[in-house]
């Protein structure tokens, strides 16, 4: 019998309902029942709400760690995309492990043992790398599209709105939210009225026991600073305005800065 892990992942609130991490241990287990897998209760790795698109996740930190160690002879996951979701980290990984003397093994389309398999794998996961590609820059043309034909597009409405989704007839829009608005009225009327601080309008807020929009009795400061600054309480709505760009380790040192000469013609 051999002595193994098994690892499961579930990257978001959603995948959480319509794909139960449960599920994927259940299946794990009764694959290693089966086929003479002995699975120690702490040998059960599992990342709830941690994207497959990095790999520095809390639970496969510590199955790394175990496998370097030398205690498993095997690990088990249900498929590649539940290690990671990009070709590359899955191979990666999985000749980390195999480099320890740690077999993986995957219950739905595995790597192979051939270097051929292996092959076709690579192939099949670069085609797919760039269908996803293809379709996250589509949605994002297409969300631009609408936007510059005055849609919104949102996953949530500011606070004192409701967003109404698009439907083939009338694109998304937000309404006055009437429960909201009046908190809304009233926090600028204490910032322009009565010149208070947003320290003391948050002060306010929590002495007055008014909910937030998911039940919260206290109000949090930056929230609080975001929806001043907002623009859209003045009628002006902008979409596009930020990118994402990849967190800088903190235990990295710093860059030194650049200097840029200029010069006036």
């Amino acid at each position: 019998m051999k002595i193994a892990a098994i690892y499961a992942r579930v990257s978001s609130a959603r995948q959480q309902q319509n794909e139960n991490i449960g599920s994927q241990l259940e299946a794990l287990l009764a694959y290693a029942k089966t086929h003479d897998y002995q699975v120690s209760p702490h040998h059960v790795f599992q990342d709830d709400g941690h994207s497959g698109a990095y790999l520095d996740r809390p639970a496969l930190e510590r199955l790394r760690d175990s496998v370097a160690a030398g205690e498993l002879e095997a690990v088990l996951i249900v498929a590649p995309d539940r290690l990671a979701r990009q070709f590359a980290y899955q191979y990666v990984v999985t000749e980390e492990f195999e480099r320890a003397g740690c077999q993986v093994v995957f219950l739905n389309h595995g790597f192979g043992d051939t270097p051929a398999q292996r092959m076709l794998l690579e192939m099949t996961g670069v085609f797919a790398e760039y269908e996803r590609a293809q379709i996250t820059e589509r949605c994002r043309r297409g969300r631009l599209f609408r936007a510059r034909q005055g849609g919104i597009w949102l996953t949530e409405a500011p606070y004192g709105y409701t967003y109404v989704r698009r439907t083939d007839s009338c694109p998304g829009k937000l309404v006055i939210n009437e429960s909201e608005a009046d908190v809304v009225r009233q926090i600028f009327r204490w910032l322009v009225d009565e010149q208070l601080s947003t320290y003391q309008i948050n002060k306010k807020l929590n002495e007055s026991a008014i909910h937030t929009r998911h039940g919260n009795v206290r109000w949090a400061g930056g929230f609080l600073v975001n929806l001043l600054r907002n623009p859209i309480y003045t009628g002006t709505y902008y979409y596009n305005k930020r990118r994402q760009v990849k967190a800088e380790r903190k235990n990295m040192p710093a860059a030194k800065p650049t200097k840029h000469y200029s010069s006036r013609v």
